[in-house]
């Protein structure tokens, strides 16, 4: 009898057992128009399977548009996630109205090397020195339809 009471149980512990945790470490440059991208706002997120990703971390480049930041994922199924670095483009603002200036948001993809299984990131992602002013985004998935209905932008004061 008792063994028909742990398997249920380790059937339901099994996808808990075998969870995956995915790290990663990013650092890079940003320039606008040759100029450092000072104080803007990197974040590194995780690519939910849902309509939700997670936030791992944020940062802010510094006066010479540097920034390295890193973060750690839990992940349900044994899979790696992906994780991309995010930033706003407000070096080509896509709106400017008088008090407020809105850019267009930029994903820098992960490549699945660089994620280390763990909490603790064992190798960094480089991205160099990345000229704002020239980036082009691409979706994946779900973003593919999304966008082309509603062009993603972030807005803040001046």
């Amino acid at each position: 009898m008792r063994q028909y009471l742990l398997l249920p149980l380790l059937c339901w512990l099994l996808p808990v057992c075998h969870a995956g945790v995915g790290s990663a470490h990013v650092q890079g440059r940003l320039l606008c128009h040759k100029q450092p991208f000072a104080g803007e706002k990197v974040e590194i997120w995780a690519k939910a399977w849902g309509f939700f990703d997670k936030l791992l971390g944020s940062t802010t480049t510094d006066a010479y548009g540097y920034f390295a930041l890193n973060g750690s994922y839990y992940e349900a199924l044994a899979t790696k996630p992906m994780i991309y670095a995010y930033f706003v483009n407000y070096c080509e603002p896509a709106i400017r109205k008088e008090s407020f200036v809105c850019g267009n948001t930029i994903k820098a993809y992960i490549p699945p090397s660089f994620i280390t299984i763990g909490e603790n990131p064992l190798e960094t992602f480089h991205l160099d020195e990345l000229e704002v002013s020239t980036v082009r985004n691409q979706q994946f998935g779900l973003e593919t339809i999304v966008y082309s209905w509603f062009d993603r932008k972030e807005c803040r004061d001046e």
